[in-house]
């Protein structure tokens, strides 16, 4: 620690998932911020300009914590993909060969392969998965001591 500054120890914080000890930091500036008493405009700007960037990085935090979790199961998925698969198989098997019923058999499997995508892009805001792993080197760098 150097300057009255304290830095949270991340040695035993968990890799994913949510950390009550930085949620904790994470407030304690907030609090810190809302509480100071802002001399001029030019400060109380800077203050309001620290509170906007406080939310920020909270709903960054919330996503990367809310995506660290799958929301659609792997087992939904396998019989979803099972189920489709035997239905468009015995449209295919049952269908007159002309070109109206391949037209039609390849619309609908089109459609229900975006409406798929839909849902799995629904249940994912963000297809980018956040490690913790460098925001973890960075505050175990900042603890240790300066040489």
């Amino acid at each position: 620690m150097s300057r009255g500054r304290r830095y949270p120890d991340v040695a035993g914080l968990p890799q994913t998932g949510p950390s009550r000890e930085l949620g904790d930091a994470l407030h304690e500036v907030y609090l810190r911020i809302r509480c100071l008493p802002p001399p001029d405009a030019f400060h109380s700007a800077a203050r309001e300009d620290c509170v906007e960037d406080y939310r920020v990085v909270i709903r960054g935090r919330m996503i990367a914590i809310e995506n660290d979790r799958l929301q659609i199961s792997t087992a939904f998925d396998v019989i979803l993909i099972v189920w489709l698969m035997i239905i468009f198989g015995v449209f295919g098997l049952i269908a007159p060969r002309n070109p109206v019923s391949l037209i039609g058999i390849a619309s609908r499997s089109v459609a229900l392969s975006l409406a798929m995508f839909v849902i799995f892009s629904l249940s994912h805001p963000c297809f980018i998965a956040f490690s913790s792993a460098d925001m973890h080197a960075t505050l175990a760098g900042m603890t240790t001591a300066a040489p």
